[in-house]
């Protein structure tokens, strides 16, 4: 990984191509719809699991003198 920041560094002063870079606006653009999806599908997923864990569990009542530990 650190070899890597290195060339992408040594590529940005030769000014290749596909290396400069981008804008706050432009990286704006072109991820924030990737993480906006990404929070929609995680929100629904939790959605998911907690309607299907409310309705599989048993109803937790407490009958005459007993009571929940």
């Amino acid at each position: 990984m650190i070899i890597e920041i290195r060339l992408n560094l040594k590529m940005r002063k030769l000014r290749v191509k596909g290396f400069e870079k981008a804008s706050e606006e432009e990286r704006r653009r072109k991820h924030g719809k990737k993480a906006g999806i990404v929070a929609i599908l995680c929100f629904i997923s939790f959605l998911i699991v907690l309607i299907i864990g409310l309705t599989t569990t048993k109803n937790r009542t407490c009958l005459g003198y007993y009571s929940l530990e």
